[in-house]
């Protein structure tokens, strides 16, 4: 199973959470009372869950299909809903893969990038995985 990361982004995230978890973790040691002892805490659980997601971030890559995974949810995407596989302007800013199922547009957005050749890189393996995956069918 091949996983795909947009590294730059993943790192990024992941240096501001921890920096959460560890300013969390100095707050839990200097506070006095139950409440603001409960409410750091309860911040410093939520950064090290968010943290723990963000380095789990990326599209697998499986024979059956794509997991692709984001910080607030996990999209499972088989092989035979999709169409096709191209890089497009996003909605947003930059570039992305996108997934065509059939009348429906899927932007990997866990894959965008600013520069266009970047997306289109990640777009290739996408494509190349799911050219792959239409030949075992066949």
């Amino acid at each position: 199973m091949r996983v795909l990361r947009a590294w730059p982004w993943t790192i990024a995230l992941a240096a501001i959470l921890a920096a959460f978890v560890l300013l969390g973790l100095f707050g839990v040691g200097r506070h006095t009372s139950a409440g603001s002892l409960v409410v750091s805490g309860v911040v410093t659980l939520l950064a090290a869950l968010a943290l723990s997601r963000t380095l789990s971030l990326g599209v697998r890559v499986t024979p059956s299909g794509l997991i692709i995974r984001e910080l607030t949810r996990t999209t499972p995407v088989p092989w035979e809903t999709v169409k096709s596989v191209t890089c497009e302007k996003s909605q947003g800013r930059g570039y992305v893969p996108v997934l065509r199922l059939g009348k429906e547009r899927v932007e990997v957005t866990v894959l965008a990038a600013y520069r266009q050749d970047v997306a289109q890189r990640r777009a290739d393996v996408l494509a190349q995985a799911f050219a792959a995956s239409r030949q075992r069918r066949s």
